[in-house]
């Protein structure tokens, strides 16, 4: 990456930090664009370059840990089975990535908590799940449509009830481990 993508990526990201950190003091709702970009210390003609709207800003991380995840899926070994592939998946050191991690709470609690967002999470993971169960359709062959998509939808609904359990007790709450039990108890009740 050359030092402009640089810049334009460090931009980026300052403006989501500057925006989360908003969200958490004042509240998605009460936050404004012109503070945020005030924030981040651009202009708000800036902030509009990158964003087009508030509500982008606060689904954009979301948006990429989605992709991630499903180009995770993607780099897996296709002789593994869906269930394998998504075990595999939330044993990875690096799960951090695809889940909110320490530092993070207030990026997911914007999207449980920011009802004019919440719609748009619901179908970002509707979208992720498809693409999933597409990937699992291939690994698992022509005429299996209803098993791909029942493991993409079980993984999902782990996802969202960490998010959801998340947002009731997020001073005790481990997102990382409850993920990687929810998939162990995926695992048991489908195996």
């Amino acid at each position: 990456m050359g030092l402009r993508e640089q810049k334009k990526e460090q931009t980026r990201r300052d403006l989501e930090l500057a925006a989360f950190e908003m969200f958490e003091e004042w509240g998605y709702g009460a936050s404004r664009t012109v503070d945020i970009a005030e924030r981040a210390g651009v202009s708000e003609s800036t902030l509009f370059r990158y964003f087009s709207t508030k509500e982008e800003m606060a689904l954009a991380p979301f948006r990429r840990r989605c992709e991630l995840l499903k180009q995770r899926v993607l780099d897996r070994p296709m002789t593994e089975s869906p269930l394998e592939v998504c075990i595999a998946l939330a044993e990875e050191d690096d799960m951090l990535e695809l889940v909110p991690g320490v530092g993070r709470r207030s990026e997911w609690m914007v999207l449980t908590e920011a009802p004019e967002i919440f719609p748009q999470v619901l179908h970002i993971i509707y979208d992720t799940e498809l693409n999933v169960a597409a990937n699992f359709l291939e690994r698992l062959g022509p005429g299996r449509e209803m098993e791909a998509m029942t493991v993409a939808s079980a993984v999902g609904g782990v996802l969202q009830a960490m998010l959801l359990m998340w947002a009731l007790d997020p001073e005790d709450f481990d997102p990382v481990e409850a993920t990687r039990a929810g998939i162990r108890r995926l695992k048991d009740g489908l195996d």
